[in-house]
């Protein structure tokens, strides 16, 4: 009865770690490259930001005036076209330009300014409220 029995030299021995080695390498590797989270940096990119006023609840004092409405990130060009007060005894708008507006205060109570912006950009039906 025979039993085949391997001797495994010096050299041999450090070939097959270097391999074992580098393949555990090669395969963790793989493994935190596949799941580390991918961001589409192209949609992240392109995504708009939407305009919108500098604040949505102002309080301002009787008498005060001189406050500065106006449009934040206005990339594609919006244009305030039009502004109403709900009571123009209490608040009134003066200074109209493209990009802001200015209030005054007259006396106590409570009014919303509302806007209405447009852009040349987009088509005609594109409005915000």
């Amino acid at each position: 009865m025979y039993y085949d029995c391997a001797i495994i030299t010096k050299e041999e021995n450090d070939e097959k770690s270097f391999f074992k080695k580098a393949l555990a390498v090669i395969l963790a590797s793989a493994v935190t490259v596949s799941v580390t989270p991918q961001s589409n940096v192209t949609t992240a990119l392109s995504a708009r930001r939407y305009v919108s006023l500098n604040t949505t609840f102002k309080t301002l004092k009787t008498g005060q005036k001189g406050y500065k409405l106006y449009l934040k990130n206005n990339t594609s060009d919006w244009k305030i076209r039009q502004v109403t007060t709900s009571d123009k005894s209490i608040c009134t708008v003066y200074g109209k330009t493209e990009s802001d507006v200015l209030l005054k205060a007259k006396k106590e109570g409570r009014a919303t300014v509302k806007v209405r912006i447009d852009t040349k950009k987009e088509p005609k039906t594109t409005r915000k409220h």
